[in-house]
This record gives C-alpha cells, sequence and structure tokens, in this order.
C-alpha cells in the first residue's frame, strides 16, 4: 500500500474519532514466544487506524495477522516534540481484544526528518541526526513489547525498491535494517524482523510510449542480498497484484527465488500486500465474483508455493485521487458492507488457515476444453482438501469413495455427479472446496493405488517422504540407507545420532548416520566384512561397511522386516514352498516364508517371488506398513 493512502486510513475515514488515551502507555514486558511468519498465514493490511469495529470483522473473517503502519509523522509531527502515541495504542488495544497478530510498519518520516526530494517518508533521514530516528524506533518498540499487545513482528518501512527511496542505496538500507534488527531484538527476542515490502513490479526499466517510467528498481532485491540484507530480515517480503505485468504469481516468486538463490540465501517468503478490485468495467475490469475468487486463487496459490503469510490490502474501501486504482480493492464497503470477498476470504480462512500445502495438481489429471488449476493440502485429522478451479470448463474426476462433499467458494454445497465409482466434478472460473476422506499427496500415487494407503501412513509417521516436484515416484528403486530410515522410523525406534560409529562407510552426521545406527541397534540390518572388496579398506577398529547407497532386494527386505517385528524363522523342514525360486535351501528361505505368513509379501502370477529383484518405493511401502501394523 502507497504512503498517501496509508495517511488517508490514518486520517480515521472509516469511523468515528478517537477516544483519548494516556500518553503513557503499559510498562514494556518480553514478547510473547514464536514467530508468527509460519503460524499466520492469513493477514490484512489495516492502515493506520483500527476501530474495536475493524477489529471484530477481521476476528470473524478469520484473519490471524494485522499489517499496522505506526507512522514517525503522526507520532510526532514537529520536531523535538512529545510522542503522541494515541492513534496508535487505541489501534493496538482494539487488535488485541480480539487476540489478532500485529506486524508493525515503522514507515512514514515526518517531513522535518527527511526531504521529499531525496529520501520523503520510506527513505533516509537527511534532515536531522539518524539518532533522532533510531530514538524513535526504541521508544515504540519497548511501549509495543507490552504482553498489553499482540505485536509479533515489525516491518522496516515500505516499498523502498522505489527510487525515490532506498531504491538506488540498498546498502544504506542494509544498515539501518540491521540496526533497527539490533534495537528490536534486543527488546523482543521472539519478535520477528522483516525487510519492506518490496514494489517488484512496474520497473524503472519498463516504460510507457509517452516515455513515463515505473519508480521500483529491478535490481533492488540482488543489491539488498549483496549487502548482506538476508542476515537481518527473517523473511524477503514483496507485493503483487491481479493487475501486475507479471505473467503469474509463480514467475514471480520464481524471479525471486532464482535472485536469492545467486546470492546464497534462504529465507523464507511473506507476501504482504495482494488484491483486486470490486468494481467492474473500465477502467477497473473486476468485478464483485471476480474479486472474491481471486481471494481463494491467491491463497491457495501462494501457500502451495511455499509463502508463510499472505497479506489483503485494504480491509476496507477507501477514496483516493492519486491511488484511485486500489480503492475498490476493500474486503467490505467503506460503511462496513460486507462484499462477497468478506465471505470468500472467511471461507478460505477456515480452510486454509491450519492447512498444509501438499502440492499443485498437474494439468493431466483435468479433463475438459479449458485449462484448470489445482491445490492439494492436508487437514488437521489426516483428511484432505482439493481447491480447484477452471478458465472455462473443466472436470476433475476422483474415486466416489474419497470424495466426502463439494463446497463453493463461500462454503456452500457444491453437487457432483458419481458414476461407476467415479465422481466428477465440474470446474468453472469460480473456486471448489473438494473435501477428500484422505489428502492427494503425490501426484503420481493415486487413490486407486495398492500402496496408496501404505504410502499415506508412512508418511504421516514420517518415514518416507516425496520429492520437491510433489511426487513419491513409486517404481524407483530404494536404497540400504533409505530403507534404514524407512523401518526404524515406522517402527518408532528411538534415533541416537550420537551413537558409537557402526560401519566404516556411515560417517557421524551423514544422512542416514542415526537411523542405520538404530537398525543395526536391533539386530535388523548387518554390514559387510573389511578389507575383502577393493576401496573398503579395514579402519583401526576393522568397522565393517554398510554400503548405504546399494539398492535393497525382495528378499533383503523380508529378512529386515520379520527381524524387526521378531518373527520367528520358518525352517527348512517345515514342508512349505510358497516358490518356486525360494527353495527350503535357500539362504532367505526362513525369512521370506514367514514374512508371506503374515501377510507381509506375496509372489507373482507364475509363483515365483524373484527374491533377487530390487525393491521398489511402493512395494517397500506396502511391506513395511502391513509388517507394522500387526501385533
Amino acid at each position: 500500500m502507497k504512503y498517501v493512502l496509508r495517511l488517508v486510513l490514518l486520517l480515521g475515514l472509516f469511523g468515528t474519532p478517537l477516544t483519548a488515551a494516556a500518553a503513557n502507555g503499559p510498562s514494556p514486558a518480553p514478547s510473547a514466544p514464536g514467530s508468527v511468519l509460519q503460524a499466520d498465514h492469513f493477514a490484512v493490511d489495516v492502515g493506520g487506524v483500527v476501530f474495536p469495529q475493524d477489529a471484530q470483522v477481521m476476528r470473524a473473517a478469520g484473519v490471524q495477522l494485522a499489517r499496522y503502519s505506526l507512522l514517525w509523522a503522526t507520532v510526532q509531527p514537529t520536531n523535538g516534540a512529545a510522542y503522541d502515541w494515541r492513534i496508535i495504542d487505541n489501534s493496538l488495544r482494539a487488535l488485541a481484544a480480539e487476540q489478532i497478530d500485529v506486524m508493525i510498519i515503522l514507515a512514514g518520516n515526518p517531513s522535518w526528518a527527511a526531504s521529499s526530494a531525496n529520501s520523503g517518508p520510506d527513505g533516509p533521514v537527511d534532515l536531522v541526526s539518524p539518532e533522532v530516528y533510531y530514538n524513535f524506533v526504541q521508544a515504540a518498540v519497548q511501549r509495543y513489547s507490552s504482553t498489553a499487545y499482540t505485536v509479533r513482528g515489525w516491518e522496516i518501512y515500505n516499498e523502498v525498491d522505489r527510487v525515490s527511496a532506498w531504491g538506488h542505496r540498498a546498502a544504506g538500507y542494509v544498515q539501518l535494517l540491521q540496526r533497527d534488527s539490533t534495537i528490536i531484538k534486543s527488546v523482543m527476542p521472539n519478535a520477528f524482523v522483516v525487510m519492506a515490502g518490496l514494489g517488484y513490479d512496474n520497473f524503472t526499466d519498463q516504460c510507457l510510449p509517452n516515455g513515463q517510467c515505473g519508480p521500483f528498481v529491478r535490481s533492488f532485491l540482488a543489491d539488498f542480498l549483496a549487502a548482506g540484507g538476508a542476515a537481518y530480515t527473517d523473511a524477503i517480503n514483496f507485493h503483487h497484484y491481479n493487475n501486475s505485468a507479471w505473467p503469474s504469481l509463480d514467475a514471480v516468486v520464481q524471479s525471486i527465488r532464482t535472485t536469492m538463490q545467486a546470492a546464497g540465501a534462504q529465507n523464507p517468503l511473506i507476501w504482504t500486500e495482494t488484491g483486486a478490485p470490486s468494481a467492474a468495467g473500465p477502467p477497473y475490469n473486476g468485478g464483485e465474483q471476480m474479486q472474491a475468487a481471486y481471494v481463494v486463487e491467491a491463497y491457495a496459490k501462494a501457500l502451495s508455493l511455499g509463502i508463510s503469510t499472505v497479506a489483503w490490502f485494504p480491509l476496507h474501501d477507501f477514496t483516493s485521487a492519486e491511488y484511485w486504482y486500489f480503492q475498490y480493492h476493500g474486503l467490505v464497503k467503506a460503511d462496513y458492507t460486507p462484499k462477497p470477498a468478506l465471505a470468500s476470504y472467511t471461507t478460505a480462512a477456515r480452510y486454509l488457515g491450519t492447512a498444509t500445502a501438499l502440492r499443485a495438481l498437474r494439468p493431466d489429471e483435468f479433463t475438459g476444453p479449458n485449462p484448470a488449476e489445482g491445490y492439494s493440502f492436508a487437514l488437521a485429522g489426516g483428511t484432505g482438501l482439493l481447491v480447484a478451479w477452471s478458465t472455462g470448463q473443466s472436470n476433475l474426476t476422483l474415486p466416489a469413495s474419497v470424495v466426502t462433499d463439494v463446497r463453493d467458494m463461500y462454503d456452500n454445497l457444491r453437487p457432483y455427479t458419481v458414476s461407476g465409482g467415479q465422481a466428477t466434478i465440474a470446474l468453472d472460473p469460480a473456486p471448489v472446496y473438494i473435501k477428500l476422506r484422505t489428502p492427494a499427496r503425490f501426484g503420481d500415487v493415486s487413490f486407486n493405488d495398492y500402496f496408496y494407503t501404505p504410502v499415506e501412513y508412512l508418511v504421516t509417521h514420517g518415514a518416507v517422504s516425496g520429492y520437491s516436484d510433489g511426487t513419491y515416484r513409486p517404481g524407483n528403486q530404494a536404497t540400504r540407507g533409505q530403507i534404514s530410515k524407512m523401518v526404524s522410523l515406522a517402527m518408532g525406534w528411538p534415533v541416537d545420532n550420537s551413537a558409537p560409529q557402526a560401519f566404516a562407510d556411515v560417517l557421524p552426521g551423514s544422512t542416514f548416520y542415526g537411523v542405520i545406527g538404530a537398525a543395526y541397534a536391533h539386530g535388523i540390518i548387518s554390514g559387510y566384512d573389511c578389507g575383502q572388496t577393493a576401496g573398503e579398506p579395514c579402519d583401526a577398529q576393522h568397522r565393517p561397511y554398510f554400503r548405504p547407497a546399494n539398492n535393497v532386494t525382495r528378499g533383503q527386505l523380508s529378512k529386515m522386516l520379520v527381524r524387526a517385528k521378531g518373527w520367528a524363522e520358518v525352517p527348512p523342514t517345515s514342508g512349505v514352498q510358497s516358490f518356486t525360486d525360494v527353495p527350503p535351501t535357500y539362504p532367505f528361505y526362513g525369512v521370506i516364508e514367514a514374512a508371506v505368513a503374515h501377510g507381509v509379501v506375496s509372489g507373482y502370477s507364475d509363483r515365483t517371488f524373484r527374491p533377487g529383484n530390487q525393491a521398489t518405493r511402493g512395494q517397500l511401502a506396502k511391506m513395511i506398513y502391513v509388517a507394522v501394523t500387526q501385533p
């Protein structure tokens, strides 16, 4: 949100004048523990004045975090004047009364401290000593660290990549951020501190035919990171709207992460301004239903992309000649009349506020003539949720047994068809929520696959995980290190990463050190004698080699599972032979027959077991699941 708009909101456009509060606030106290960066997905930008009715609307809508503007120019309008915190006190108390977390934006330099031509309200302080600014920061943090408030984080200025702010002075901004972070965390050690939200669009190299160019410096983020800025921000912070010149949110995020990767930065991302207009027709080209749909799309996409917090701008409509395009972006009208977007936001917050993003649906999971988009989430209690929509008419077909119901973006039941055991959900530009009995976790693990339930069980117990592209790759083979992890964690064995080294080629600190040690301690694995193979010399302790990168065979896996469960091996004299290629003389005969007896393994249609074949991730998931869920 632009600085002028923050002043408009601060002047109390949306309510009656505030009751004056005492100039002296509550005494400081340590902040509540924990960062809200990962917990507060649903945020709203509230400007500089919050009335109780605002906070009540936010609470009812499921808002978890308020992005609040604390303007120095309002607190100290004249040089040397006593700080006047009354507006801020009342606003933050209203939010605290509704238990809404707050991220304060420290912004709005007064004109007596920063020249408008050289720095402005969000640029360098150049008319007085910078210490005057830092004194203000210290006072603000001391005051709002009190447990009477719900302040959890601090953002330092807004859209500093603007030419008129810090656009070509990124190193200077990093120095300021470092000093502010030191001040804040000395008072509130558990608070988060983030860089200003970057405009990150409408760059200076993007010009209209009339020669007018954008105000934001494209290289600011790279310059910020090159100056060491990643060390002083708990997240990389950006803005993006539905009218952006970027083709998609994915393109924005890819650009930011590419820049971060080049600088070696690994900070999480937060998206602190987004929105869409409810006004239809030119010049807005929006609409109430389009705005409501964009709410769902923005939050579903962002969470799927790993963006921890998204803030809608603004809560209210407003009037502004300069920033006219944004004046109908509110979730409610200026008189508090709710828009459809408020109901859409409320539904999204209810379903996605505590959801775990799993993956984006693949294009081939949809049918129909139009492109469709969807995202999969896991909900509390082990259930699943799909959020999906289409540019026109498309369909999503799932086993009817896993679909519990379908809801529109306002949480109303939406009909779907069932035929031949399959549920077909019709999609259009209005997003829908598809509730599932279990999550659609991996793009290559269908609900109908024999290993679906085993994979889901092992994931929820931390024994297996997928790949970054949202796949499980059930046909891939598993290594001895991987299977040690899967069995140890599925069995619930304690993992001791400080245990003595058992194998010459499994070093302390290596990926599978603890789980291999747990498997070894429980007698389900053994190694290969040192000195018997080239490249495996004996160390001083003559420790064996484990060869953790070698693949696991079906016979070896049977042995590991039988020993893990403590089942008795079938003796060669039993007279039992389930498979033509596993006679009583075969080394793994006893464990394979024991695994068969407990229903853990089965053979092929030609009565072979193929014990030397390497086990796939799908096969081993089923075998481990069947074994660990038995007495």
